[in-house]
């Protein structure tokens, strides 16, 4: 100890400053490594993530979209229609090519490279099987193009869509973990610059307090700065002491200001850290879809703001920890869950998350919203799930749908439609050993009207024809527009010929009436030609051509 208090104050010092430069120069290293890694996973989230997470979902609405029009275009028969179909359709699979082209540029890894792959598979077999239904359509074989779109052409659009779904699934998932990983990084990178700069500050301490009685008044005065920066006052100097001392004080004041240097750049690399953290969050608030991700607690780890959104989840609820049975008796609370009992949602959910099996499912909310929700567990515990709203993408199928099945003037049920209720209704005939009746009808005079009164006058012409068409036929029949002035009804359940007769007089009584179409008084009358199932066929188009014939 007698050696140790010999040595010169400058030694000293040296060797405390030297221990906390050391400190410092290490916690500079690793806070750039740490910031160096952050930024690493942030670039690649909104260079690599995000970008193929939008290319896939634009690539889905195209896939939709085209399937839309599809169905549209294998279903509709008027020629009018088909050429903005055919449009429509190939727009999309320029879309859809395009997105593959990106989409190619960026994938990365292996399983996302062979789920891509798949799809790439998939499209192209999905459009060769449009190929050879369409022309089908021009040569009459509608009903062999309408079965093999249904049995080949729909799954695999289905499985394309479905192969989508595991790429969004897959590229959320990487980019959530990053997300995560990211946060504790900064989390541990932060606790271990304070305990750093504390056993730094430490060292110092005790290695003043050793040589204090040794140490004069400027000695003291650098121990009242360093006090000072400890407490995490960086602007403290050393006014008192002369800058060109050429001692051991000296050199204890150059120490003291490179240290204080380089606390300033690790402050300095935490607020970079902290800027990088928030980008990160900014990243994940702003995906189009709803993000939550709960841990093996059942307790939540984080969650976006379409999330929040989405449910109307107020701000305390989103705060990392929330459990997660909290989050649905808010929304049991708001009405925002499925079904008729919230004991049973929230079991089923429960259910959901005990077997730890990814689930893709279609919730309809009790507010009228449908919600396309994935499911998938993560390992070690918890699960991470999307919410996206396809409310109006529903609706849209919805719509296409009557559109493909309804003519577009009148609204009466198309050919396709006709079809369908003829077919329902031959299977009721031989079930119960009813009979069935097709009304086939067209207007005479029609064409005289639209040649001397114009098509507008024609058209609104056929839709008074369709309403007191369906005026006169009973409930439970059907009435349908075939095309121009062809029409039919599906009379069911005639126990007599006598009962098929009065229809028919009803109906010519009902359109012999005169009508006023913008202001144009016209007069038509209609032809009827009677079939009678099973005495003249017990198939639809042997009973439209036995109808057909009986107008002549």
């Amino acid at each position: 100890m007698r050696g140790l208090k010999d040595i010169s104050v400058g030694t000293k010092l040296s060797l405390g400053f030297g221990l906390a430069l050391l400190c410092v120069v290490a916690v500079g290293v690793f806070g750039v490594a740490q910031l160096r890694s952050l930024n690493k996973v942030t670039s690649e989230i909104t260079s690599v993530w995000l970008p193929q997470v939008q290319i896939v979902g634009e690539m889905k609405r195209n896939l939709a979209e085209h399937q839309l029009y599809a169905t549209l275009r294998v279903r509709t028969a008027e020629a009018a229609q088909i050429a903005g179909i055919e449009k429509e359709m190939a727009r999309e699979s320029d879309e859809i090519l395009q997105g593959r082209r990106a989409y190619r540029r960026s994938a990365g890894s292996l399983a996302e490279q062979q789920l891509f792959d798949q799809f790439v598979n998939l499209w192209t077999a999905y459009e060769d099987s449009l190929t050879s239904i369409f022309p089908l359509l021009e040569t009459g074989g509608r009903t062999m193009a309408v079965k093999e779109f249904e049995t080949v052409s729909l799954p695999t659009v289905a499985a394309a869509t479905q192969r989508l779904d595991d790429l969004l699934a897959l590229t959320n998932e990487r980019s959530t973990a990053a997300a995560v990983m990211a946060d504790r990084t900064y989390t541990v990178a932060q606790r271990l610059t304070w305990l750093a700069v504390l056993f730094a500050a430490g060292c110092l301490g005790g290695l003043v307090a050793w040589i204090r009685h040794n140490v004069s008044k400027p000695i003291l005065a650098v121990t009242e700065a360093m006090r000072c920066l400890a407490q995490g006052e960086r602007r403290s100097s050393l006014i008192a002491l002369k800058r060109d001392r050429q001692d051991e004080v000296g050199v204890l004041f150059s120490a003291f200001a490179g240290y204080r240097a380089s606390l300033e750049r690790s402050d300095a690399l935490a607020r970079e850290a902290e800027l990088e953290r928030q980008q990160l969050a900014a990243a994940a608030a702003n995906m189009p879809v709803g993000l939550c991700m709960f841990d093996a607690e059942r307790r939540l780890v984080l969650c976006n703001q379409s999330y929040a959104d989405l449910y109307h989840v107020p701000e305390p609820l989103t705060r990392p920890g929330t459990p997660w049975i909290d989050l649905m008796r808010f929304r049991i609370a708001a009405g925002l869950y499925a079904g008729h009992d919230p004991e049973k949602y929230v079991q089923q959910l429960t259910e959901t998350i005990d077997r730890a099996e990814r689930t893709v499912s279609l919730v309809e909310l009790r507010d009228g919203r449908t919600i396309d929700l994935i499911h998938q567990p993560l390992p070690g515990g918890g699960w991470l799930a999307t919410h996206h709203d396809v409310t109006d993408l529903r609706r849209s199928e919805a719509k296409i749908s009557y559109m493909a099945r309804h003519d577009g003037l009148t609204e009466l049920p198309n050919r396709i439609l006709f079809r369908e209720r003829a077919e329902e209704a031959l299977v009721e005939m031989r079930r119960d050993g009813s009979k069935i009746a097709f009304h086939c009808l067209d207007l005479d005079h029609f064409k005289m009207v639209n040649d001397t009164l114009g098509h507008p006058v024609g058209d609104a012409l056929l839709k008074e024809v369709a309403a007191r068409l369906k005026q006169v036929a009973r409930e439970g029949d059907t009435v349908a527009r075939l095309g121009g002035d062809e029409f039919v009804i599906i009379q069911t359940a005639v126990d007599q010929p006598v009962e098929a007769t009065a229809l028919a007089q009803r109906v010519i009584d009902g359109l012999s009436a005169p009508y006023v179409v913008d202001g144009h008084g016209v007069m038509i009358s209609a032809s009827i030609g009677i079939s009678i199932a099973p005495d003249d066929g017990i198939d639809a188009d042997q009973l439209l051509k036995t109808g057909d014939m009986a107008l002549y």
